[in-house]
């Protein structure tokens, strides 16, 4: 598994975020905390997920409200999008 200061070490910052932006500290804490046992979110997943730019190593990631929205959103686009690609 990852440690929360490892992946943040490995993230380039940009659009005002900063290692100690909520939504960083949310999502390194919650893929640090990602369970490799393929368990996805609950139904309620909610609005907008979260998507990428893999060409850039780009991850749009919505402001959300809480770590538990932001980490079920990020399992259900990790889960649903395997075997998908699609342009935006």
């Amino acid at each position: 598994m990852w440690k929360a200061d490892t992946l943040v070490d490995h993230i380039k910052f940009d659009h005002g975020y900063t290692a100690k932006s909520p939504a960083i500290v949310n999502l390194s804490s919650t893929a640090a905390n990602a369970s490799s046992n393929g368990n996805g979110p609950s139904e309620s997943a909610g609005n907008d997920l979260p998507s990428v730019m893999t060409c850039a190593n780009y991850l749009k990631l919505p402001p959300y409200s809480t770590k538990e929205i932001m980490s079920n959103k990020l399992l259900y686009a990790i889960n649903e999008g395997q075997g998908s690609f699609d342009l935006s």
